[in-house]
């Protein structure tokens, strides 16, 4: 088992070898992830609910609601999981 100092010192190691070429996660990456954790939990809902054609429109209205945050200056101060 590693500890807290040992994981520290291994993300140094691998951040210089990637040399700091690293990004964070983006809105669209995090919609995804929103979608992933609820479409499980939807177990009780009716089929229709959980058709994948619907997931699929939820999923590309959230994707154009991204888009457009883009456009609005007060979205550029969050998090871009909040504004996922």
């Amino acid at each position: 088992r590693y500890g807290p100092q040992e994981i520290i010192k291994m993300e140094i190691v691998m951040l210089a070898a990637l040399q700091w070429k690293v990004s964070e996660a983006s809105k669209v990456d995090y919609v995804d992830i929103i979608m992933n954790y609820i479409i499980p939990r939807m177990e009780n809902c009716s089929y229709v609910m959980r058709s994948s054609e619907l997931l699929e429109k939820i999923k590309e209205l959230a994707l154009l609601q991204i888009q457009l945050s883009d456009f609005e200056a007060s979205f550029s101060s969050r998090r871009q999981s909040i504004v996922a």
